[in-house]
């Protein structure tokens, strides 16, 4: 079962940092590449991280920094609904995919109906 966030619990404090030229692989700067931070500890989170690096660098399929940023907005607000309710992100279950899914669809209908003329 999945918790609903109390009103006491604060929401989940992920911040996005974009790397600048001093972050380097073998090397070489990569400006952008955007980092998972935890705002009241400053700490890494490190698999979101290393996959938007991989994203940028290794795999070649992101061509463009929007897309990227894209990319990591939308694992931010995954990251923050899944920590906002205790669970697990690193092993996400179907009933929890489900719950999420139908988070986002509530959230789409709002945006279409506040968009309508």
């Amino acid at each position: 079962m999945f918790r609903q966030p109390s009103q006491k619990s604060k929401p989940s404090a992920i911040e996005i940092e974009l790397t600048d030229v001093r972050f380097q692989l073998e090397g070489v700067p990569f400006a952008g590449i955007p980092m998972f931070v935890e705002r009241n500890t400053q700490r890494l989170i490190f698999l979101p991280t290393e996959w938007m690096a991989y994203l940028a660098v290794t795999s070649g399929r992101v061509g463009s920094i929007l897309t990227l940023k894209a990319y990591a907005h939308d694992l931010c607000a995954y990251l923050r609904f899944a920590l906002s309710r205790q669970f697990d992100w690193k092993s996400p279950t179907e009933e929890f995919i489900g719950v999420y899914g139908k988070q986002l669809q509530r959230r789409e209908e709002r945006s279409t109906l506040s968009n309508e003329p």
